[in-house]
């Protein structure tokens, strides 16, 4: 049961409707006057006519939204309609009603008639105005276009031709014909009249279109008749045991006003279904209902008359029935994926095989984890991990560590090839200078094919003491990875002392390094021929400029790497000594290699002179 409200002169009053009435809120719309009529709705502005406190009746429009509202003139007017910026009614500024379009958004108010004759029941919809006219005694049907105010006669072939109604340049209207009234339309975008609907004991009376359907009353048999001008099927949508009146539609929603005779009720219509249901159950009197999407508007008959709102919401769960896909449940309001199962019972919303418990993206059917947490669903994100290597290329995408240790593999690998180029050369340089010894048997030969012989022993340890350090800094890194991975389990390593171990090999593996290419540099003055010979092969050294741009990453993903830590809220002080130290050890390899360089450069400059 639902619990109605209505605003009477600044106090309220409640009461309850029957169990069928599935009005979610009804109330006054307006606080001061009396004998409020004649409802029309579009979008969030209400018209209405009523009496004001001198007696006169005005038509008001109100801001359903701001329950703002005001008379839209001065003088005696009724029956109202709105289409999106302009409201038509009919008044009086003399003793003829004529009509009148009031602008919205200028607040400007124009004369449309000023004749003899009788002009009212205007219905607009866009720059259509149909109204009826009297003109000597003889009902017409007359429509006025607002762009061009052109007036034309749609009708005139009966006596009476009535309750004219317009929506999207089709009229449709009731006309009396030998006896009884029948529908007639005329279609304005080809200027073509016709006769819809005339049979034996048919008394169309009233009609209201929307698209291409038509509501209206039988008189004969006071029923509501719903026609589909498209298949031209009729079909009876109201109580055979209640007199109805006054048929209204919106899109698929009918409403009228229904008596039993206990006093007349708000039906409605759902066209989709194929249901009805009435909207109040009371001992009021009930009539002139309007429908705009979720709003019905319509008057009490009381002693008073009101125009009262309600609120479309059969279930009362708070979401209007055009928004509700479940609106006679109310613990279900929406269905994601369409498959019948409201949401809230619905285990997987998208139903792409993940239940919503483990589903990142539960209304996404193409992405259910986000493994780094940017908001980027893993089948979208191009690095899942977030570790700056994209998944194609990353040996193990979902582990952000894997770039430090996979940079560590390049370098071996680059010093592989440094080893086999520098051994190649030698090699063949070795074996030139062996040829020369065996034509020239001179000391000073096998002088420098002994020199040669140092040269590359001196090479060969350059190099192992290269991968020595590097193998060593890669063990130290699968520790440390370990070791943080232990961290999730909560096992806690001891960073002062690994470090410190850490620390030593990198320093000792320097020194090594930077005695060695002394001593390199040093057995390279010993002869011209032989920096002659190995200049070139040297420049394969080039590779370490490309180690050492690697390492340089390694220090930002080591950066990166000790940021996450920071966000797990573990202690990164050692991870960043870890960074500094292979800062320093590179660095250390830079200023050695430079200084290497520039060694030689003097020498070879000493020598020529």
């Amino acid at each position: 049961m639902a619990v109605c409200m209505m605003l009477l002169g600044g106090s309220y009053m409640i009461f309850a409707v029957g169990s069928e009435a599935e009005a979610y809120v009804t109330e006054r719309t307006t606080d001061y006057m009396m004998n409020a009529t004649e409802p029309a709705v579009d979008g969030d502005h209400l018209v209405f006519s009523g009496t004001v406190k001198d007696g006169g009746k005005r038509v008001f429009l109100r801001n359903t939204r701001t329950d703002i509202e005001f008379p839209v003139c001065s003088f005696e007017s009724h029956e109202p309609d709105i289409s999106g910026d302009n409201v038509v009614f009919w008044g009086y500024q003399d003793s003829n009603p004529d009509l009148f379009l009031y602008t919205i958004s200028t607040g400007s108010l124009r004369r449309l008639t000023n004749d003899a004759g009788w002009e009212w029941h205007a219905r607009i919809d866009g720059p259509d105005l149909v109204y009826n006219e009297n003109r000597g005694g003889s009902y017409e049907v007359v429509h006025l276009d607002l762009v061009s105010m052109s007036e034309t006669v749609l009708a005139s072939t009966s006596d009476s031709e009535m309750h004219p109604s317009v929506h999207d340049r089709m009229v449709v209207f009731d006309a009396y014909r030998a006896g009884r009234r029948v529908l007639m339309g005329h279609d304005l975008r080809t200027g073509t009249g016709m006769e819809i609907l005339n049979f034996s004991g048919l008394n169309a009376y009233d009609p209201d279109i929307f698209g291409d359907r038509v509501v209206f009353k039988d008189q004969s048999s006071g029923l509501i008749l719903l026609l589909n001008l498209t298949t031209s099927s009729l079909n009876t949508i109201s109580d055979p045991n209640a007199l109805s009146y006054y048929p209204r539609i919106y899109m698929n929603t009918v409403v009228f006003s229904s008596d039993t005779g206990a006093g007349g009720d708000i039906r409605i219509f759902d066209i989709s279904t194929g249901t009805s249901h009435s909207l109040t159950d009371d001992f009021f009197n009930d009539r002139i209902a309007v429908v705009w999407g979720e709003h019905v508007y319509f008057t009490r008959l009381m002693s008073s008359p009101i125009v009262c709102h309600i609120l479309l919401d059969q279930d009362d769960d708070g979401i209007p029935d055009q928004k509700d896909m479940f609106p006679y449940d109310p613990n279900e309001h929406f269905d994601f994926d369409g498959d019948g199962w409201g949401d809230f019972k619905d285990f997987d919303d998208d139903n792409d095989g993940f239940e919503d418990s483990v589903d990142s993206f539960p209304r996404d059917p193409d992405e259910w984890y986000d493994f780094d947490g940017d908001g980027i669903g893993d089948n979208q994100d191009p690095d899942d991990d977030n570790d700056g290597l994209e998944d194609t290329v990353d040996a193990d995408p979902r582990d952000p560590n894997t770039p430090i240790m996979e940079m560590l593999h390049r370098i071996m690998i680059r010093l592989d090839v440094l080893e086999n180029n520098l051994t190649s050369r030698l090699e063949d340089l070795s074996d030139e200078l062996a040829a020369l010894a065996e034509v020239d048997p001179e000391s000073v030969l096998e002088m420098v094919n002994n020199s040669l012989i140092d040269l590359e022993t001196a090479l060969s340890n350059i190099n192992l003491t290269l991968v020595d350090g590097v193998d060593g800094i890669l063990g130290s890194m699968g520790s440390l990875h370990d070791d943080l991975t232990n961290l999730g389990d909560g096992t806690m390593f001891e960073p002062e002392s690994f470090f410190d171990v850490f620390t030593e090999v990198v320093i000792n593996t320097t020194e090594s390094i930077f005695d060695l290419l002394i001593n390199l540099s040093l057995r390279m003055n010993a002869t011209q021929e032989d920096m002659n010979s190995t200049r070139e092969a040297f420049r394969t050294l080039d590779l370490i400029d490309d180690m050492v741009s690697d390492l340089e990453s390694i220090g930002k993903n080591v950066e990166s790497q000790s940021a996450e830590i920071e966000n797990n809220g573990n202690d990164i002080g050692s991870y960043f000594v870890l960074m500094i130290v292979i800062f320093s050890v590179w660095s250390l390899i830079v200023l050695a290699f430079v200084f290497f360089r520039t060694r030689n450069a003097e020498d070879v400059a000493t020598f020529d002179d």
